[in-house]
């Protein structure tokens, strides 16, 4: 019985991410602050191998997500704008 449940929650968590520009997120939180109203929180991401470097994620949100130090899961819509590129002169 209990394996059922665990089939039909991996179902339900792989369907989130099938949508396009839809990303689950998992990591630590590292900071938290708000600006006009809008919340952004610095997420740590787990690094690929012991020789690569964690991910830092910025996300937006209009509610607090959760305490700096939290392990949290995520669903989120990717987006973002595109900067100018870096010249070195």
């Amino acid at each position: 019985m209990a394996d059922v449940n665990a089939v039909s929650s991996i179902k339900e968590k792989s369907n989130l991410a099938a949508h396009p520009m839809h990303v689950i997120v998992k990591g630590r939180i590292e900071s938290s602050k708000t600006h006009d109203g809008k919340r952004s929180t610095k997420v740590m991401t787990p690094a690929a191998d012991e020789y690569s470097r964690p991910q830092l994620v910025e996300i937006r949100s209009k509610q607090r997500v959760g305490e700096s130090g939290d392990l949290v899961t995520l669903n989120c819509l990717l987006g973002g704008y595109q900067r100018k590129p870096y010249q070195v002169k």
